[in-house]
């Protein structure tokens, strides 16, 4: 069997990369290849997301992007690297020189969009890796798509979408616990100041729901502070929570209503996956990828067009006043499941490595 090694920038992060990154290494290790999880960012050496046994974390703790690249191109030939995963698509960076010579092959696993600008040099980054990788691997069709009419190069593009894993417990949705939930790390581009918004005008008419936030704060401490400062300020607080992390996300699914992503940009959302595995309702903003492979709207769920949060609000609350509604949208949450199969999905991979 191959060996296979995973690239991520922070296995510490607890981000939907992370939890990926994770998956992908114990379901290979699963089937029989050697898998290393390789780190570039995470100087502490700890996993947010339990690696599987058989799955080995390596971190490259040089000090500057050279010595980590020497780190890596060390790494891949003592262990006999045969497929390198990029889980960012700036780590090509450090990959592109690495295996440079080398028969190992280097395929980037692009967990934004094309149209999420990352740094100012992305697109310069994922121009060289285009031309110089052997895969590129995106979150969507529609992503796929994008990325090979704006890009040219020998690299083969192809998507594979992330996974709905089976609950460890069999979600039995109530739609009686009058809490909507909301599942992300704390920073900007998850739109946590459009939530706000929104919070404002769906519990201020009704006031025995609550909206708990589950995601790091700590990473981005000083957009955290603004996000607490904005639910004092709207006289939420005590019912607008941000609840740090958990290990146990998917108690905090089963123990709600509704899931709401108020997100700016997305590759293919974990978060909405988790909810759709534990048969939650779900509102997002149908912003560039990812909700509307998710989300049916008006089935299972309401795409509201990017950034409107009055229809937003609307939509919400048609959830909150019709339970009928809401357990219908429930039941639907099933439908189209099997794209997203671990099973499915896995299999594409395997179909990857040994090509």
């Amino acid at each position: 069997m191959k060996k296979v090694c995973l690239l991520n920038g922070d296995m510490s992060r607890g981000g939907g990369t992370e939890k990926c990154t994770a998956f992908l290494s114990g379901a290979l290790a699963e089937k029989g290849y050697e898998v290393y999880v390789g780190d570039v960012s995470n100087k502490r050496g700890e996993c947010f997301f339990p690696l599987k046994e058989g799955v080995a974390l390596h971190n490259f703790k040089g000090n500057s992007i050279p010595k980590q690249i020497c780190e890596i191109r060390k790494f891949i030939k003592e262990k006999g690297i045969d497929v390198l995963i990029n889980v960012e698509a700036m780590l090509g960076i450090y990959t592109i020189p690495a295996t440079m010579f080398k028969k190992t092959k280097n395929t980037i696993w692009e967990h934004g969009n094309f149209y999420q600008k990352q740094c100012r040099s992305i697109d310069f980054v994922r121009g060289l890796e285009m031309k110089l990788c052997d895969n590129y691997i995106t979150l969507t069709e529609r992503d796929m798509n994008t990325f090979k009419r704006e890009f040219k190069g020998k690299c083969r593009v192809d998507y594979i979408y992330n996974p709905v894993e089976k609950p460890k417990n069999e979600p039995n949705y109530t739609g009686n616990t009058k809490r909507i939930l909301t599942v992300g790390l704390v920073r900007e581009i998850k739109g946590y100041d459009y939530l706000v918004d929104v919070a404002e005008k769906v519990l201020t008419k009704h006031t025995d729901w609550k909206w708990d936030i589950f995601g790091n704060t700590k990473h981005y401490p000083e957009y955290s502070a603004h996000i607490e400062k904005r639910i004092k300020d709207s006289g939420l607080e005590g019912r607008v929570n941000l609840c740090g992390t958990t290990s146990d996300i998917e108690k905090e699914y089963q123990n709600s209503d509704i899931m709401v992503m108020t997100s700016l940009m997305e590759g293919l959302p974990m978060t909405l996956l988790e909810a759709k595995g534990n048969k939650l309702p779900m509102v997002a903003f149908d912003i560039e990828t990812g909700p509307s492979e998710i989300i049916d709207n008006e089935v299972n769920g309401y795409l509201i067009e990017s950034y409107d949060t009055k229809k937003m609000a609307e939509k919400i609350e048609e959830l909150i006043e019709n339970d009928e509604m809401r357990k219908q949208f429930s039941e639907n949450t099933r439908e189209n499941m099997k794209k997203f199969s671990k099973e499915d999905i896995v299999k594409k991979w395997i179909k990857i490595i040994e090509e």
